[in-house]
């Protein structure tokens, strides 16, 4: 009989090993489409190349500021990267994180994850204290 939570954990393991999987085949895929389409095949055999076109829309941000200006503060979303590129391109400094950390909102969010007993991460040693 299983535990619950040696169930849960194959379950991580068996998703862990897939996603590697498809990640693995998603860039073989993208290597071999690569070559096809440099060779010009369009059809072979029985199969033939489909060309679909993926329309997307993004917002422009400085246009929907000056259309929007009252709005725009709530919808504006900045990523750590970028803030901290721009930061770095603006003050020409390497190193922003002093700046960058007083911006910084914080969430936490519990994750769980199960583990087998015999790979538990013990606990961090500190120093014995001075008597």
């Amino acid at each position: 009989m299983t535990g619950e939570l040696e169930s849960v954990y194959n379950k991580q393991e068996k998703l862990r090993v897939l996603r590697k999987q498809v990640k693995d085949l998603e860039k073989e895929l993208e290597c071999e489409m690569a070559g096809v389409l440099s060779k010009g095949i369009k059809e072979q055999d029985e199969y033939a190349l489909e060309e679909k076109e993926r329309k997307s829309n993004t917002i422009d941000p400085k246009l929907f500021k000056k259309v929007y200006p009252h709005l725009f503060e709530k919808v504006v979303s900045i990523t750590k990267k970028d803030a901290e590129e721009a930061l770095q391109n603006e003050y020409a400094i390497k190193r922003v994180d002093a700046l960058i950390e007083l911006l910084y909102e914080t969430t936490i969010k519990p994750t769980y994850g199960v583990i087998k007993k015999e790979y538990k991460r013990s606990p961090k040693k500190t120093m014995p204290e001075d008597n």
